[in-house]
This record gives structure tokens, C-alpha cells and sequence, in this order.
């Protein structure tokens, strides 16, 4: 058994979710959590790293409703819990 390292309060967690990535985060008391169609490895990490800077900005615009759009016909961005 591994620590689990815990991210710090208002950023967005990048994780391995059945070897996919899944990004979560909250804003605005919601969570929100954005699976991704991307293989959970280091080569990845940068597709990650990168959509995570977009949601972190589009949080400082107030502009979260374009996750909401359909990718390859799934939708990928869910709301926990709500």
C-alpha cells in the first residue's frame, strides 16, 4: 500500500481511473470530474497537465458549460454527487 498524496484544496486532480485519466476538481461547491480518452501513463501526463491549465482558466471566466459538449458522442465531464 502506497500513500495516497492528497491535492491541495482548489486545484484540480489528475488520476488513474480503469487506466484512463480522470481529472477532478470543485468550483463553485460543485464536483466535477472530466474522464479523459487518454491512456493513464507518463507519455499522456502532458494532454492532462494541459486540459487542467484550460479548466483552471475557464474557472477564473466562469465559463465551465463547454464541458458539457459531447466528445466521440460520450460525455465525459460529470457532476458528483448532485
Amino acid at each position: 500500500m502506497g500513500l495516497k498524496i492528497k491535492t491541495q484544496k482548489g486545484e484540480i486532480s489528475i488520476a488513474n481511473n480503469h487506466g484512463r485519466i480522470r481529472l477532478r476538481w470543485r468550483y463553485q461547491a460543485e464536483r466535477y470530474s472530466l474522464h479523459m480518452p487518454h491512456r493513464y501513463c507518463s507519455e499522456n501526463m502532458g494532454y492532462a497537465t494541459i486540459k487542467a491549465a484550460e479548466i483552471k482558466l475557464d474557472e477564473l471566466r466562469s465559463s465551465l458549460g463547454k464541458y458539457w459538449d459531447n466528445i466521440y458522442g460520450h460525455k465525459f465531464l460529470f457532476k458528483v454527487g448532485g
